[in-house]
């Protein structure tokens, strides 16, 4: 990542460039560019896109949680380390944003309190399988929600 000079990188490991990583974020969030163009069509009203949540921290939980097509993958390539699951999920929030300004949509973040000090989703806010928040994870961000729509009373 820009700025991350003294990341620690693992023997072996191959960098990706950030560039490269951005475009593909990029191109991975586009489709919901044409659902901000059509909502834009109905109103003027503010519209709001909610974030991606952070990755899951926990390869034993990954492992254990994974649906069989996951599990296939993870036999064939293993899991990717969780500082690069972190940094790939930071270059989409990005990716999203950027989607968001160009269509006049505002991006409700992952509630930071879910975030671990490894950049991933803290295991109190892991759901039941490999990828997915739980129902508190969902809380926060219906509390969020409730504040955004108390702006507008």
């Amino acid at each position: 990542m820009p700025g991350d000079r003294d990341a620690e990188r693992s023997p072996g490991v191959e960098i990706i460039p950030y560039d490269q990583m951005a475009a593909l974020c990029a191109f991975y969030v586009s489709p919901i560019g044409a659902w901000f163009s059509h909502l834009r069509s109905f109103t003027d009203r503010p519209i709001y896109q909610i974030g991606q949540p952070p990755p899951v921290f926990g390869d034993a939980h990954i492992r254990a949680n994974a649906d069989p097509i996951f599990q296939e993958q993870i036999e064939r390539y293993g899991i990717a380390p969780h500082p690069l699951r972190a940094k790939v999920w930071r270059i989409c929030i990005e990716a999203t944003a950027q989607l968001c300004a160009k269509h006049g949509v505002r991006l409700i973040v992952p509630p930071p309190e879910t975030l671990g000090p490894e950049g991933c989703l803290s295991p109190g806010y892991r759901g039941r399988d490999a990828v997915d928040p739980n129902p508190a994870y969902g809380d926060l961000l219906l509390d969020r929600m409730i504040e955004i729509a108390g702006e507008f009373s």
